[in-house]
């Protein structure tokens, strides 16, 4: 209790202040002091003075009459004062009329007196006589100690009485403070130690008498608080571990909780059944012995693995285990073990992701991306390879092989007319009489539809018998595929045409064989069906042409030889230009301006397009940069960009036409980008993702050739289009033909109820725009403006612009304007 007492609050703040006050009081005591023993040394001095002048004129009597009875009761008389030690009167020739020695008692004070300095002091004073003339001197020696007795005594007294006045302060002060503060911080921590920090509901501090203001009470209501915020929190945390708990029940993969002797903390529900028991049969379990129950083998393996991540338990590993489960089925598990708190000790946190039908399907997958879905075949990628290899073997043997190109004849006259599920039936047939036909170190593969391409590997050494064992085999299968197929009760007489490829050196590229197989295949297509063709050079004459024009477009992309002509896109009340179509032009050094259906396919099929497609459009932002034309286009004006397949499904299109905007600071609302519905619906889900995205900062998209496609209802609806474009074969005859005005009616009805704008293409004469006139909508072509070159085109808009501020009456068609404020990337 002593000890509590003496490390207790109240007891510091005594000590505290006890010192404070008794230094204070010392250092007022000393200098009080300091100014009594100064004042008291000065009374001595006066007081000698004082005895001085009194007997002064004695004094000088005795000494000049040299009277030795004046002299001795002069110096009789100054002996009564008991602070003077000796009393001397001499003559003025130092001879002692008379004196008084009294020998000084050393009293309890002398060593102060000493110390000071103030122990004995004598006082000489001339007797001098009215001619100034020294006659003698008085001689008194001071006592100082016994002058300071008083002093001393006073002092005493001061410094006692100060320490009784501190202690009395401190006793005081204590007796407050413990009441005061103490006890009611002591009660406040009695009550705080009886709450429990885990379970802290429904437990508060009780507000204590005479303390109900003031900082006690603060401390009361602010401890109430937080404990009514802790209860709360507390509330809210169970309430996410049993949520967490649940999500972490519902996860397929199994979780477990172990500790360093690998007892299970926790499993959720996935881990139960995996081992088919309960959860109160996990907890508590060694994890080893749990899995020992299913198989003890893998359990022992188990113990190694799980020996060492323990030893590292700082560490994280990814492991693929094959584990049986607690049906005694083979799963194979991708387990994850990382280090964890668990419940405040440090633990391995299990997770084990069942991997088994992932890999089956990979597998599964594997076998669909080589082998033929229909046949079981061999696919045209796992074909090539093979060709690969047997180009390889057939050099190093110094032998000659072949490949076979077959096509059937005709076979889609079958599938049009019996259905496809006879036309598959004749495949398999066809697939197991060519599989008969050939040997196993020779390859029978199904490119598609209905194509087959057959390796036949390491022939012969000699050339001329190699040909000869190849076109025997070649007719061979020719025959074999003629024979009568009997189909779901059908007679079926096929046909083929049958392309033969030679080659022997290892320079062979096995692409390149497949081309020439091919070419020689539509040889023989070409010399009647039904016959074998072998592949000669010459045949390569479409191919080399093609390869001259791949050539000269890759020429064309580095010299910049294409460039974008301007097509005004005009309202057909009024004449304003509100947008125009961008078009490709291929300005060739020698044969000049090329149109787009002279090479647009092959720049699509070979994949040139996306390139030449991003070079036009930083040619048109710099064109529209330097013109300053986002100052003067009105508002709602369009610019649409023709896209292909190829480049609305290639992986980077959408980042490559955000970059190209945000190079030249392009508003992106400025764009339309203009579909065909065959480019859209090659994948429509990616081309509707891909729409949306564009959309969202900004860019407008246009149906092209609208009517001309599959089903242009069904996927209007689903692509997010804001204009579609009639197909200028409605146009044409759009004023001698009924059924065109029936069908340009119904899709400008369609285009209006939707909401979006309409452009017919391919407007030539005056007719054809006064009858589109009573429809609200937009046109171009050859009878406003023909497609012209930038600068052409620049002037043609300025001028039109110049028309329309004159008719200011003159609004724009367009439902989807353009933003005030034009997004910039």
């Amino acid at each position: 209790m002593n000890n509590k007492f003496l490390t207790g609050l109240s007891f510091k703040l005594t000590r505290s202040t006890v010192s404070i006050a008794f230094i204070l009081g010392l250092l007022v005591s000393l200098l009080q002091l300091y100014s009594d023993f100064d004042n008291q040394a000065k009374l001595i001095d006066d007081k000698v003075e004082e005895i001085f002048s009194i007997t002064a004129p004695a004094a000088q009597r005795a000494v000049h009459q040299l009277d030795p009875g004046l002299a001795s009761e002069l110096v009789n008389g100054l002996s009564h004062f008991d602070f003077l030690n000796q009393v001397k009167l001499v003559d003025d020739r130092k001879n002692i009329l008379a004196s008084f020695v009294r020998q000084p008692v050393q009293s309890n004070t002398y060593w102060l007196s000493n110390l000071f300095g103030y122990s004995t002091e004598t006082h000489l004073f001339d007797l001098i006589n009215d001619s100034q003339v020294s006659e003698g001197e008085l001689i008194l020696e001071v006592n100082g100690d016994a002058a300071m007795a008083p002093f001393f005594q006073r002092a005493w007294y001061v410094l006692v009485s100060g320490v009784l006045r501190n202690l009395l302060l401190g006793l005081l002060l204590a007796v407050v403070f413990q009441n005061i503060l103490a006890i009611p911080l002591m009660k406040l921590r009695d009550q705080l130690m009886k709450i429990d920090p885990k379970q802290p509901a429904g437990y508060r501090l009780e507000h204590m008498r005479h303390h109900d203001s003031g900082e006690i009470s603060d401390i009361v209501d602010t401890t109430n608080s937080l404990l009514n915020q802790l209860e709360i929190n507390q509330s809210a945390l169970r309430e996410n571990r049993d949520q967490l708990k649940a999500l972490i029940d519902v996860n397929p993969n199994m979780v477990m909780a172990l500790d360093r002797d690998l007892t299970v903390l926790f499993a959720n529900n996935s881990a139960n059944l995996f081992y088919g028991v309960k959860t109160e049969q996990i907890l508590g379990a060694n994890f080893l012995d749990l899995h020992r129950g299913v198989n003890s083998q893998e359990a022992d393996r188990f113990a190694h693995e799980l020996i060492q991540v323990i030893h590292n338990l700082e560490e994280s590993y990814e492991v693929e285990r094959e584990l049986t489960d607690g049906m005694a089925r083979k799963r194979v598990l991708q387990i994850s073990y990382t280090a964890i708190v668990y419940e405040g000790h440090a633990s391995l946190l299990l997770v084990a992701s069942d991997m088994t039908e992932k890999i089956t399907r990979e597998k599964q997958l594997i076998q669909v991306a080589y082998q033929d879905q229909l046949t079981g075949l061999p696919n045209r990628e796992l074909f090539l390879d093979r060709l690969g290899m047997a180009i390889t073997y057939t050099a190093s043997h110094k032998q000659f092989g072949a490949l076979l190109y077959i096509d059937l004849d005709e076979f889609r006259l079958i599938n049009d007319s019996k259905g496809h599920s006879v036309g598959d039936s004749i495949i398999l047939a066809l697939s197991d009489r060519l599989a008969s036909k050939i040997n196993s170190s020779n390859t029978l593969a199904r490119i598609g539809g209905d194509e087959f391409c057959i390796i036949l590997s390491g022939v012969d050494e000699d050339k001329e018998t190699a040909i000869n064992k190849i076109v025997s085999t070649a007719e061979l299968i020719l025959c074999d595929i003629r024979q009568p197929l009997h189909i779901k009760g059908n007679e079926f007489r096929i046909t083929a045409s049958i392309g033969v490829v030679i080659f022997s050196e290892e320079d062979s590229d096995a692409e390149e064989l497949f081309k020439f197989g091919d070419t020689a295949m539509y040889n023989a297509k070409s010399a009647g069906r039904n016959r074998i063709s072998m592949f000669k050079m010459e045949m390569t004459q479409e191919v080399a042409s093609y390869v001259r024009l791949e050539n000269d477009l890759k020429s064309a992309i580095e010299n910049k030889e294409f460039e974008f002509y301007l097509q005004p896109i005009v309202c057909v009340g009024s004449n304003q230009v509100l947008g125009a179509e961008a078009l490709i032009r291929w300005n060739h050094p020698e044969k000049g301006l090329i149109g787009p259906n002279e090479f647009i396919d092959f720049l699509e099929s070979s994949g040139l397009i996306c390139d030449i497609s991003d070079g036009l459009l930083r040619d048109l932002c710099a064109f529209i940069n330097e013109k300053d034309l986002l100052s003067v286009l009105p508002e709602g004006f369009r610019i649409s960009l023709n896209v292909s397949a190829i480049e609305l499904h290639s992986k980077n299109f959408i980042e490559t036409f955000k970059a190209t905007l945000r190079d030249f600071s392009m508003p992106a609302d400025l764009f339309e980008l203009e579909i065909t519905e065959s480019s859209a619906i090659q994948d429509i889900e990616e081309s509707v993702a891909k729409m949306k995205k564009l959309a969202l900062i900004g860019v407008n998209f246009s149906l092209d050739d609208f009517g001309t496609g599959y089903s242009s209802l069904s996927y209007l609806k689903r692509l997010p289009v804001n204009k579609i474009k009639i197909d200028r074969s409605f146009i044409q005859d759009l004023i001698i033909d009924h059924n065109d005005q029936a069908l340009v009616t119904a899709i400008i009805s369609i285009g209006q109820h939707l909401e979006l704008d309409i452009v017919a293409e391919g407007v030539e004469w005056q007719a054809q725009l006064d009858w589109l006139k009573q429809h609200k909508m937009m046109y171009q072509g050859y009878l406003f403006s023909k497609p012209i070159k930038q600068q052409d085109f620049y002037q043609l808009l300025m001028g039109n612009l110049a028309e329309t501020l004159d008719h200011p009456n003159v609004v724009s068609l367009s439902t989807n304007p353009k933003k005030t404020n034009p997004k910039i990337l």
